[in-house]
């Protein structure tokens, strides 16, 4: 583990939940009343896209 100072603050981390979550409303891969499951599984989803996109060497914009 890092040491504590290393750490980002949890308002880092919310900011770039939000921003994420964001992105992926803007790519239709999230409804904007979206519960927690469907996030989660958007999260997935496009974890698997980004995965997939680097194995096959294809451009991630």
């Amino acid at each position: 583990m890092r040491p504590l100072e290393t750490h980002l603050t949890m308002s880092t981390h919310v900011w770039l939940f939000n921003r994420v979550k964001e992105t992926l409303r803007h790519e239709g891969l999230l409804n904007a009343d979206a519960g927690d499951a469907e996030v989660r599984d958007a999260l997935i989803r496009w974890i698997a896209m980004i995965e997939q996109a680097r194995k096959t060497g294809d451009p991630v914009h």
